[in-house]
């Protein structure tokens, strides 16, 4: 690791804070007496915290012109996702409460179709040309 060059070295009991050009650090001792940056002093710390909410400051103020302008589409808020659920159980409960009428329809294919055979047996014509015989319908 590469230690800042360390300047006005304050010596603590077990730690110690050291100045350099990137910021004033704090310093403590590995368990090979090795120093390890434990942290940054408050004034550095301020110093970062602000120029990080000035970058999310001006990245929300861009995402709210790309969202004005409709070039993206912005995350649902918890109460939206709420009324899509509830629209989509909504919907579910209908197919739910019509499924009884779908199971008949379905049931009656088979006698449909048989009805449909029969029909075409009684209608064939005598003459040697068959007639158009009518296509079963999907079970």
């Amino acid at each position: 690791m590469n230690y800042p060059q360390l300047s006005n070295v304050q010596r603590l009991s077990g730690a110690f804070v050291a100045d350099s050009p990137e910021g004033t650090f704090i310093f403590a001792y590995d368990q090979q007496n090795q120093p390890v940056q434990v942290g940054v002093m408050l004034k550095d710390y301020n110093a970062v915290k602000s120029g990080h909410d000035e970058a999310l400051a001006r990245l929300k103020e861009y995402y709210d012109r790309l969202v004005i302008l409709g070039d993206i589409k912005p995350a649902p808020t918890p109460e939206e996702l709420a009324q899509r659920q509830l629209a989509a159980l909504e919907r579910l409960e209908k197919f739910e409460s019509a499924l009884p009428a779908l199971e008949a329809i379905a049931d009656a294919f088979p006698r449909i179709n048989a009805m449909l055979k029969e029909w075409d047996e009684l209608n064939r014509p005598t003459s040697a040309a068959p007639a158009a015989s009518i296509p079963d319908m999907v079970a």
